[in-house]
């Protein structure tokens, strides 16, 4: 199930939340998912997570983007790759 709303943001958020996202029609369930993300992670807070516990946890979503970056950029590569292939068979 899911509701609509009407926010109002600043001008540059619309953008970047869809790139943030992967698209347009994308942006609903990515906010759902962080909003339920920072939720959660302030209950957990709140029930006395140390700040070991809340380091360790920003170092693991950091191995994680770090991780993302590297296949998205293998990706791009490879699209590099098969795009100059298809430029060469089309001359």
């Amino acid at each position: 199930m899911t509701t609509r709303l009407n926010l109002s943001v600043a001008d540059d958020i619309p953008e970047k939340l869809a790139a943030l996202a992967g698209g347009e029609r994308k942006r609903g369930q990515f906010l759902t998912n962080l909003i339920r993300s920072l939720y959660d992670a302030q209950a957990t807070t709140q029930e006395g997570m140390d700040i070991e516990a809340l380091r360790l946890q920003v170092l693991g979503l950091a191995g994680q983007v770090k991780a993302l970056e590297a296949r998205l950029a293998q990706v791009e590569k490879n699209l590099a790759v098969l795009i100059a292939d298809n430029a060469e068979r089309e001359t």
